[in-house]
Protein backbone atom coordinates (compact mmCIF):
# COMPACT_ATOMS: atom_id res chain seq x y z
CA UNK A 1 0.00 0.00 0.00
CA UNK A 2 2.81 2.20 0.43
CA UNK A 3 4.56 1.53 -2.54
CA UNK A 4 1.46 2.56 -4.69
CA UNK A 5 0.96 5.65 -2.85
CA UNK A 6 4.73 7.04 -3.77
CA UNK A 7 3.88 5.57 -7.26
CA UNK A 8 0.57 7.32 -7.02
CA UNK A 9 2.35 10.55 -5.62
CA UNK A 10 5.25 10.87 -7.93
CA UNK A 11 2.55 10.43 -11.12
CA UNK A 12 0.76 13.13 -9.12
CA UNK A 13 4.25 15.35 -8.47
CA UNK A 14 4.82 15.18 -12.45
CA UNK A 15 1.49 16.23 -13.51
CA UNK A 16 1.51 19.36 -11.35
CA UNK A 17 5.32 19.77 -12.61
CA UNK A 18 4.05 19.87 -16.48
CA UNK A 19 1.13 22.54 -15.51
CA UNK A 20 3.24 24.45 -13.85
CA UNK A 21 5.69 24.91 -17.27
CA UNK A 22 2.22 25.42 -19.42
CA UNK A 23 1.62 28.41 -17.77
CA UNK A 24 5.07 29.68 -17.53
CA UNK A 25 5.52 29.53 -21.14
CA UNK A 26 1.98 30.94 -21.19
CA UNK A 27 3.39 33.88 -19.65
CA UNK A 28 6.73 34.29 -21.59
CA UNK A 29 5.28 34.42 -24.46
CA UNK A 30 2.65 37.29 -23.77
CA UNK A 31 5.30 39.12 -22.21
CA UNK A 32 7.42 39.13 -25.72
CA UNK A 33 4.42 39.90 -27.19
CA UNK A 34 3.87 43.02 -25.34
CA UNK A 35 7.46 43.78 -25.56
CA UNK A 36 7.52 43.40 -29.19
CA UNK A 37 4.63 45.78 -29.86
CA UNK A 38 5.92 48.34 -27.80
CA UNK A 39 9.56 47.74 -29.83
CA UNK A 40 6.95 48.09 -32.93
CA UNK A 41 5.49 50.58 -31.62
CA UNK A 42 8.76 52.68 -31.15
CA UNK A 43 9.93 52.25 -34.36
CA UNK A 44 6.87 52.99 -36.34
CA UNK A 45 7.01 56.04 -34.05
CA UNK A 46 10.48 57.12 -34.98
CA UNK A 47 10.06 56.73 -38.48
CA UNK A 48 7.00 59.20 -38.34
CA UNK A 49 9.27 61.59 -36.40
CA UNK A 50 12.40 61.07 -38.67
CA UNK A 51 9.90 61.85 -41.79
CA UNK A 52 8.31 64.94 -39.44
CA UNK A 53 12.09 66.35 -38.95
CA UNK A 54 12.62 65.36 -42.64
CA UNK A 55 9.95 67.68 -44.02
CA UNK A 56 10.60 70.57 -41.65
CA UNK A 57 14.36 70.83 -42.99
CA UNK A 58 12.65 70.45 -46.56
CA UNK A 59 10.05 73.76 -45.65
CA UNK A 60 13.14 75.70 -44.06
CA UNK A 61 15.39 74.88 -47.42
CA UNK A 62 12.33 76.05 -48.97
CA UNK A 63 11.82 79.15 -47.51
CA UNK A 64 15.38 80.09 -47.92
CA UNK A 65 15.13 79.52 -51.73
CA UNK A 66 11.76 81.77 -51.98
CA UNK A 67 13.54 84.31 -50.16
CA UNK A 68 16.69 84.22 -52.47
CA UNK A 69 14.44 84.46 -55.50
CA UNK A 70 12.69 87.30 -54.05
CA UNK A 71 15.60 89.22 -53.39
CA UNK A 72 16.50 88.95 -57.02
CA UNK A 73 13.28 89.06 -58.75
CA UNK A 74 11.29 91.42 -56.34
CA UNK A 75 8.51 89.12 -55.55
CA UNK A 76 7.94 85.30 -54.75
CA UNK A 77 7.82 82.17 -56.96
CA UNK A 78 3.89 81.20 -57.37
CA UNK A 79 5.49 77.30 -57.88
CA UNK A 80 8.11 75.31 -56.03
CA UNK A 81 9.22 73.95 -59.69
CA UNK A 82 9.91 78.01 -60.53
CA UNK A 83 13.05 77.49 -57.85
CA UNK A 84 14.53 75.07 -60.02
CA UNK A 85 17.34 74.41 -61.06
CA UNK A 86 18.56 77.97 -59.62
CA UNK A 87 17.60 77.62 -56.39
CA UNK A 88 17.04 74.16 -55.59
CA UNK A 89 18.90 71.46 -57.03
CA UNK A 90 16.17 69.12 -56.60
CA UNK A 91 12.17 69.86 -56.62
CA UNK A 92 11.24 67.92 -53.70
CA UNK A 93 9.02 66.30 -52.46
CA UNK A 94 7.55 64.90 -48.84
CA UNK A 95 8.50 61.37 -47.62
CA UNK A 96 5.09 60.49 -48.00
CA UNK A 97 5.19 61.95 -51.42
CA UNK A 98 2.96 64.59 -51.47
CA UNK A 99 4.04 67.90 -53.05
CA UNK A 100 5.34 71.33 -51.59
CA UNK A 101 2.97 74.43 -52.27
CA UNK A 102 3.58 78.53 -52.05
CA UNK A 103 0.47 80.02 -50.24
CA UNK A 104 -0.47 83.56 -50.78
CA UNK A 105 -2.79 85.64 -48.87
CA UNK A 106 -2.35 87.72 -45.66
CA UNK A 107 1.09 85.55 -44.73
CA UNK A 108 2.90 83.86 -47.40
CA UNK A 109 3.81 80.41 -47.18
CA UNK A 110 5.56 77.52 -47.97
CA UNK A 111 2.92 74.20 -46.85
CA UNK A 112 2.69 70.28 -47.51
CA UNK A 113 -0.17 67.97 -46.37
CA UNK A 114 0.87 65.06 -44.10
CA UNK A 115 -1.09 61.69 -44.25
CA UNK A 116 -2.72 60.76 -41.09
CA UNK A 117 -3.34 57.37 -39.47
CA UNK A 118 -7.30 58.08 -39.65
CA UNK A 119 -7.17 58.74 -43.60
CA UNK A 120 -7.18 62.86 -43.11
CA UNK A 121 -4.25 65.12 -43.83
CA UNK A 122 -2.63 67.17 -41.96
CA UNK A 123 -1.41 70.46 -42.90
CA UNK A 124 2.54 71.32 -42.16
CA UNK A 125 3.48 75.16 -43.13
CA UNK A 126 6.24 77.60 -42.68
CA UNK A 127 6.05 81.10 -42.57
CA UNK A 128 8.07 83.07 -45.27
CA UNK A 129 6.67 86.27 -44.59
CA UNK A 130 3.55 88.35 -43.84
CA UNK A 131 2.46 90.69 -46.15
CA UNK A 132 0.15 92.99 -44.10
CA UNK A 133 -2.55 93.56 -46.59
CA UNK A 134 -5.66 92.73 -44.72
CA UNK A 135 -8.46 94.34 -43.93
CA UNK A 136 -9.44 97.23 -41.41
CA UNK A 137 -11.71 97.33 -38.75
CA UNK A 138 -14.04 99.53 -39.36
CA UNK A 139 -14.48 102.91 -37.53
CA UNK A 140 -17.74 104.65 -37.38
CA UNK A 141 -17.04 108.88 -37.67
CA UNK A 142 -20.44 109.04 -37.22
CA UNK A 143 -19.84 109.71 -33.30
CA UNK A 144 -17.15 112.63 -33.44
CA UNK A 145 -18.94 115.69 -32.74
CA UNK A 146 -16.68 117.30 -35.30
CA UNK A 147 -15.64 116.85 -38.67
CA UNK A 148 -13.57 113.68 -39.29
CA UNK A 149 -12.12 111.95 -41.84
CA UNK A 150 -10.93 107.68 -42.15
CA UNK A 151 -9.40 105.24 -44.77
CA UNK A 152 -10.74 101.87 -44.39
CA UNK A 153 -9.55 98.73 -46.58
CA UNK A 154 -12.89 96.97 -46.53
CA UNK A 155 -11.77 93.69 -48.62
CA UNK A 156 -8.71 92.30 -49.96
CA UNK A 157 -8.38 89.95 -52.97
CA UNK A 158 -4.97 88.64 -54.98
CA UNK A 159 -4.71 90.57 -57.93
CA UNK A 160 -4.47 88.08 -61.11
CA UNK A 161 -1.46 89.74 -62.72
CA UNK A 162 0.92 87.23 -61.75
CA UNK A 163 2.91 88.97 -59.09
CA UNK A 164 2.63 87.05 -56.16
CA UNK A 165 2.73 90.42 -53.97
CA UNK A 166 -0.13 92.49 -55.51
CA UNK A 167 -3.17 92.60 -54.20
CA UNK A 168 -6.84 94.41 -55.19
CA UNK A 169 -8.37 96.60 -52.35
CA UNK A 170 -11.40 97.74 -51.55
CA UNK A 171 -11.04 101.24 -50.34
CA UNK A 172 -13.34 103.12 -48.42
CA UNK A 173 -12.97 107.31 -47.44
CA UNK A 174 -15.36 108.47 -45.71
CA UNK A 175 -15.91 112.18 -44.16
CA UNK A 176 -17.99 114.82 -42.55
CA UNK A 177 -18.01 117.86 -43.11
CA UNK A 178 -18.37 121.28 -40.80
CA UNK A 179 -18.14 123.44 -43.52
CA UNK A 180 -19.43 123.57 -47.46
CA UNK A 181 -16.89 126.38 -48.71
CA UNK A 182 -14.15 126.10 -50.80
CA UNK A 183 -10.42 127.96 -51.08
CA UNK A 184 -10.28 129.95 -54.35
CA UNK A 185 -7.49 128.58 -55.36
CA UNK A 186 -8.23 124.78 -55.91
CA UNK A 187 -11.76 124.90 -56.29
CA UNK A 188 -12.15 121.36 -54.58
CA UNK A 189 -12.76 119.97 -50.65
CA UNK A 190 -9.10 117.24 -50.99
CA UNK A 191 -7.39 115.22 -53.46
CA UNK A 192 -6.72 111.94 -52.79
CA UNK A 193 -3.87 110.00 -54.33
CA UNK A 194 -2.11 106.57 -54.91
CA UNK A 195 0.97 105.68 -55.82
CA UNK A 196 2.35 102.00 -56.54
CA UNK A 197 -1.29 101.25 -57.73
CA UNK A 198 -4.28 102.43 -59.72
CA UNK A 199 -7.75 103.27 -59.21
CA UNK A 200 -9.25 100.83 -61.45
CA UNK A 201 -13.00 101.11 -60.89
CA UNK A 202 -15.70 102.76 -58.60
CA UNK A 203 -17.85 100.36 -56.28
CA UNK A 204 -20.61 102.52 -55.03
CA UNK A 205 -20.99 105.63 -53.07
CA UNK A 206 -23.29 107.87 -51.62
CA UNK A 207 -26.51 109.15 -54.24
CA UNK A 208 -26.37 112.65 -54.83
CA UNK A 209 -22.03 112.47 -54.68
CA UNK A 210 -20.87 115.70 -56.72
CA UNK A 211 -18.53 114.98 -59.70
CA UNK A 212 -15.08 113.73 -59.59
CA UNK A 213 -12.23 115.66 -60.94
CA UNK A 214 -8.97 113.71 -62.54
CA UNK A 215 -5.41 115.79 -61.61
CA UNK A 216 -6.07 117.43 -64.88
CA UNK A 217 -9.39 119.00 -64.10
CA UNK A 218 -11.72 116.98 -66.29
CA UNK A 219 -14.66 115.60 -64.62
CA UNK A 220 -14.24 111.94 -63.69
CA UNK A 221 -17.72 109.85 -64.77
CA UNK A 222 -18.35 106.84 -62.34
CA UNK A 223 -19.57 104.69 -65.08
CA UNK A 224 -16.39 105.20 -66.86
CA UNK A 225 -13.95 105.30 -63.99
CA UNK A 226 -11.74 102.64 -64.84
CA UNK A 227 -11.56 103.06 -68.32
CA UNK A 228 -7.73 104.41 -68.50
CA UNK A 229 -5.86 104.31 -65.68
CA UNK A 230 -6.00 106.71 -62.48
CA UNK A 231 -3.70 107.17 -59.89
CA UNK A 232 -6.15 110.01 -58.37
CA UNK A 233 -8.56 112.70 -57.98
CA UNK A 234 -9.89 116.15 -56.43
CA UNK A 235 -13.03 116.05 -55.32
CA UNK A 236 -15.73 118.67 -53.96
CA UNK A 237 -18.57 117.86 -51.55
CA UNK A 238 -21.84 119.35 -51.44
CA UNK A 239 -23.33 117.42 -48.32
CA UNK A 240 -22.54 117.61 -44.75
CA UNK A 241 -20.95 113.47 -44.95
CA UNK A 242 -20.27 111.20 -47.69
CA UNK A 243 -18.64 108.00 -48.48
CA UNK A 244 -16.24 106.93 -52.17
CA UNK A 245 -15.69 103.39 -52.25
CA UNK A 246 -13.19 102.58 -54.85
CA UNK A 247 -11.41 99.83 -56.69
CA UNK A 248 -7.40 99.93 -56.24
CA UNK A 249 -5.26 97.95 -58.19
CA UNK A 250 -2.02 95.95 -57.97
CA UNK A 251 -1.13 96.91 -54.63
CA UNK A 252 2.22 96.46 -53.50
CA UNK A 253 3.87 96.46 -50.04
CA UNK A 254 5.36 99.73 -51.42
CA UNK A 255 2.11 101.29 -52.07
CA UNK A 256 0.57 104.33 -50.42
CA UNK A 257 -2.08 106.75 -50.30
CA UNK A 258 -1.87 110.25 -50.24
CA UNK A 259 -4.57 112.69 -48.92
CA UNK A 260 -4.54 116.51 -49.22
CA UNK A 261 -7.52 118.26 -47.20
CA UNK A 262 -8.03 121.97 -49.08
CA UNK A 263 -10.93 123.10 -46.89
CA UNK A 264 -10.60 125.80 -44.25
CA UNK A 265 -9.79 123.41 -41.03
CA UNK A 266 -10.39 124.32 -37.38
CA UNK A 267 -8.65 122.29 -34.42
CA UNK A 268 -9.42 119.17 -33.67
CA UNK A 269 -10.23 117.18 -36.63
CA UNK A 270 -8.98 113.89 -36.59
CA UNK A 271 -8.34 111.18 -39.58
CA UNK A 272 -8.44 107.58 -38.95
CA UNK A 273 -6.80 104.50 -40.84
CA UNK A 274 -8.86 101.66 -39.74
CA UNK A 275 -9.63 102.12 -36.09
CA UNK A 276 -6.73 103.74 -35.60
CA UNK A 277 -6.34 107.85 -35.09
CA UNK A 278 -3.26 108.46 -37.42
CA UNK A 279 -3.75 112.52 -37.65
CA UNK A 280 -5.10 115.21 -35.28
CA UNK A 281 -5.29 118.49 -36.56
CA UNK A 282 -3.86 121.24 -34.49
CA UNK A 283 -4.29 124.84 -34.10
CA UNK A 284 -1.41 125.92 -36.19
CA UNK A 285 -2.67 123.66 -39.53
CA UNK A 286 -3.36 125.61 -42.54
CA UNK A 287 -4.51 124.38 -45.80
CA UNK A 288 -3.12 122.17 -47.37
CA UNK A 289 -3.14 119.56 -44.73
CA UNK A 290 -1.36 116.53 -46.17
CA UNK A 291 -1.78 112.48 -44.88
CA UNK A 292 0.56 110.14 -46.37
CA UNK A 293 -0.11 106.41 -45.50
CA UNK A 294 1.11 102.90 -46.23
CA UNK A 295 -1.10 101.07 -48.03
CA UNK A 296 0.31 97.54 -46.28
CA UNK A 297 -0.24 98.81 -42.49
CA UNK A 298 -1.49 96.70 -40.56
CA UNK A 299 -4.60 98.94 -38.93
CA UNK A 300 -6.25 95.78 -37.13
CA UNK A 301 -6.97 95.72 -33.33
CA UNK A 302 -6.84 92.35 -31.93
Amino acid sequence: MKTDFTLKSGILNISRHRAFSIIEMVITIAIIGILTLFTLMYYIGTIEDTKIAKTKIQLDQIKDACRRYYAETGFYPTKITTLYPKYLTVIPKTPWNTEFQINFGEVTEVSCLIPQSDNRKRKMSLTIDTIGFVPDNYYDIGQEAKAAFSFTKTAVTAASTGETQAFNIDFLIEFKSFITSKTLEHGADFKFQVSGAEIGGLISCEPGVAALRDLNGTEIQWSNLGVTEKTGFEYSSQKASDKIKLKLLNCKRTSGFIFQLYRPVDEGIPMYYGQRKVLLIGPDSAPPVTLTRSMGENTKRK
